[in-house]
């Protein structure tokens, strides 16, 4: 249970890489859509 847990942790990661990233991360990878302002 504790392999689907991680295998998840990093898929969730990967997306929040890959296809939606902001500006200001320690990764600047290039993403399909780029957040220019973070609002929680």
């Amino acid at each position: 249970m504790a392999e689907a847990a991680v295998g998840i942790h990093a898929a969730n990661n990967m997306f929040s890489l890959l296809v939606v990233n902001y500006d200001q991360t320690v990764l600047p990878l290039p993403s399909v859509l780029t957040a220019q302002e973070l609002s929680m």
